[in-house]
């Protein structure tokens, strides 16, 4: 009895182990989308995989095709999100897909680590998606489709223990309909996995939405496009995060919402003496305030003529709580709060574990993007910062000489608030009404 027993439950392994081999095969989701608000339509799209730090632009009218290959045939890279390899284990094969951006002739070819082509054919493409029937004996493969202006590779590693002759089979090249194909929506197509953090970046005219998602299926997306213009004239794009929409860039306006123009000081004793309002770009250069944002003391928020643009705010104490909350409870598991404000480039690297500055292509999860803007010192009008830290303004008051503000720096983990004299100089951030 124990011997059959042992043979039941060997059998069961057996089965169970064939069940998680041929159940992980390809998946393809399908992401399509809207506009709504200012713009009923987007003029582009760009799709940044955050957690394998790669991305995609997807122009107007387009879908994006999200896929991930696991099984006997595992690709290892994918050349310009525009080939792919689907198996299917079960037969030993599997299917080559990639995009041709005219028909016409093409060349693929099949080459061994060492750069030996072993194996090439001739054929005839359609504009748009192709496929191929591929099999490959066990081994590490590099493929590549060429065409009229397009050339992709793809690196591609075969576990079949049957194969020994590598052989390229067209599958199915469908006659070319002109009605079809005037109306067929663009596809661009992302290496993706399950549990994946994408950040899309959504074009119109001079609205700019942001918005992030980890997608388990096939999905539309809505961008309500919200316009965010200041005195000045420049427009910001806008990110919501949780239920608060906020500018996903630094202030830059050199005019209160009214026309009238904020002080500019450029020297140090300017800047230290000034107990009313005031602005300067870090290191007096216009390039850090295009990039960064100005820096401002607080009377310049305070100013009844307004920083803010047309329906937006500089945030309070309470609403820089509420962004920290909320992205502690959905983000904490996979990025540090600061880490997942902070924006992918420009901060001064960091070799503590998790900190804005240690692998930067893991932030910016919210979107939030976050430059290191730097300060200046209130005391001695002198410039901080600028590459290590961001700080920013509320508008809630501490006492007659100090208001509060929010700040990192490319070693933490975590955003902090404190508050200083109102003299010193911060970027600023707003909130919509």
């Amino acid at each position: 009895m124990k011997t059959k027993l042992h043979i039941v439950r060997s059998f069961l392994t057996i089965f169970m182990l064939g069940i998680v081999s041929f159940s992980t095969f390809a998946f393809e989701y399908t992401i399509s989308f809207t506009a709504s608000g200012q713009s009923t339509v987007f003029d582009s799209i760009v799709v940044k995989n955050i957690t394998k730090g790669i991305s995609i632009t997807i122009p107007r009218g387009g879908i994006l095709i999200l896929s991930d290959v696991v099984s006997d045939l595992i690709p290892v890279t994918i050349g310009r999100e525009r080939i792919s390899v689907y198996s299917s284990p079960a037969l030993d094969k599997a299917t080559l897909s990639f995009y041709a951006g005219n028909a016409g002739n093409a060349r693929i070819g099949v080459f061994g680590t060492d750069g030996k082509e072993i194996l090439a054919t001739n054929t005839v493409v359609q504009a748009g998606n192709n496929s191929f029937e591929l099999s490959l004996p066990n081994g590490i493969w590099i493929i590549q489709a060429r065409g009229t202006g397009y050339s992709y590779t793809a690196k591609t590693i075969s576990q079949s223990g049957t194969l020994t002759v590598p052989k390229i089979r067209v599958i199915d090249i469908p006659v070319q309909k002109t009605k079809l194909q005037k109306s067929k929506k663009t596809a661009g197509t992302m290496l993706f996995s399950m549990g994946d953090e994408l950040l899309y970046t959504g074009i119109a005219g001079n609205s700019t939405t942001v918005m992030t998602d980890s997608p388990t299926g096939n999905n539309s997306i809505d961008f309500s496009f919200v316009e965010c213009k200041d005195g000045s004239g420049n427009y910001y794009p806008v990110v919501k995060i949780g239920t608060q929409l906020w500018m996903a860039r630094n202030l830059n306006t050199t005019k209160y919402f009214n026309g009238d123009n904020i002080t500019y000081l450029t020297t140090a004793d300017e800047w230290r003496y000034a107990y009313s309002e005031g602005m300067c770009n870090n290191y007096n250069n216009p390039d850090n305030g295009l990039k960064y944002g100005k820096l401002y003391n607080w009377y310049a928020v305070s100013d009844s003529r307004k920083l803010a643009p047309a329906g937006w705010h500089v945030a309070t104490q309470d609403e820089w709580t509420t962004l920290k909350v909320h992205v502690d409870t959905h983000w904490g598991a996979f990025a540090n709060v600061a880490k997942a404000l902070a924006a992918h480039e420009d901060w001064k690297k960091s070799l503590v574990e998790g900190a804005v500055g240690n692998n930067l292509y893991t932030n910016n999860y919210t979107g939030f993007t976050a430059l290191p803007g730097g300060d200046r010192g209130g005391t001695n009008g002198t410039f901080f910062n600028l590459g290590e830290a961001a700080f920013w303004w509320t508008s809630t008051e501490f006492n007659i000489s100090n208001a509060w503000y929010w700040y990192f720096d490319n070693n933490a983990l975590y955003i902090v608030w404190d508050n200083s004299r109102k003299q010193f100089g911060l970027s600023v951030r707003c909130v919509k009404d």
